[in-house]
């Protein structure tokens, strides 16, 4: 190192200094490669099973809601209006399973929509049955409220034989006066 000029240990300086400068924009190429690519996976995989997610669940609270109502008031507009967000909750969930299927790095999802399936399914089977409830509530409503017309039709009848004995009696005990 003695042995070198001023001219090469300066030439030798900003050799050193290039060979930094490379190894540090190598680095800087390689991290920015490596954040393109985490950033892709987020954009193509992530962010979308986050949205799939979210609007599964936005379909699903319509549908409970509608079923809550129905079960409430028995309305069949309300019925109506939940077997009509149960469509979108199966698009929803097609929606998903397409996602997780195209990206196998979504263990979660693809755990997620396994474990959905016979849920749902339970819950298509327990609106049938509030359905078939509600449709035996209101016949025996019909039922009771014919009986009750026939009731009251009956106690009229007995209220006006009733009065007229006892318009009857009046008439006979003035008679015997």
């Amino acid at each position: 190192m003695k042995n070198l000029t001023i001219g090469k240990k300066i030439a030798l300086g900003f050799g050193a200094l290039i060979l930094i400068s490379a190894f540090l924009g190598g680095m800087a190429l390689f991290n920015m490669k490596l954040v393109q690519t985490q950033a892709q996976t987020l954009a193509t995989q992530f962010v979308p099973e986050a949205q799939v997610a979210g609007d599964l669940q936005d379909a699903f609270g319509k549908v409970q809601l509608n079923i809550r109502t129905y079960g409430l008031t028995a309305e069949n507009s309300y019925l109506e209006d939940a077997r009509k967000e149960l469509v979108e909750v199966h698009l929803q969930q097609q929606a998903a399973q397409k996602l997780a299927d195209e990206h196998p790095e979504l263990v979660r999802l693809r755990a997620n929509l396994k474990e959905l399936e016979p849920v749902l399914q339970s819950y298509e089977d327990l609106i049938a049955q509030t359905e078939a409830k509600n449709k035996e509530i209101a016949a025996g409503r019909d039922k009771l409220n014919k009986t009750a017309a026939d009731f009251t039709a009956n106690l009229e009848l007995l209220i006006a034989s009733e009065k007229g004995k006892l318009e009857n009696e009046i008439k006979i005990g003035r008679a015997h006066d």
